[in-house]
């Protein structure tokens, strides 16, 4: 059985998912993800529900219950801007990908 194109769109759709939870460590309440595809330039974003926060991904911390018992250190989320760049890279691979399968496919 051959794939089709929602095969190919799904399985793009959730690696990006995939990226997206990966970066916060799968603690996030929701995530939002923008894409869009203008001609010869791609948009690939992501934002955050956590602790009932909205936060971009370079202020996940800002989000964060710092309260921590003594001893325990509180977690910290690893904002890094080579982090932020491999989600984004990742994701704007994903969505030139999906691009791709649109063309082929006639969507």
């Amino acid at each position: 059985m051959s794939k089709v194109f929602e095969d190919y769109f799904s399985e793009l759709q959730a690696d990006m998912v995939a990226i997206c939870l990966e970066y916060v460590e799968n603690e996030a309440e929701d995530i939002y993800i923008y894409c869009s595809y203008e001609p010869e330039m791609y948009v690939f974003d992501v934002f955050f529900k956590i602790n009932s926060q909205y936060v971009f991904k370079h202020n996940l911390n800002d989000a964060v219950n710092n309260t921590s018992t003594i001893g325990e250190k509180a977690f910290i989320y690893d904002t890094s801007e080579q982090r932020q760049e491999a989600v984004l890279d990742i994701g704007l691979e994903n969505l030139e990908k999906i691009h791709e399968k649109c063309k082929k496919y006639g969507k």
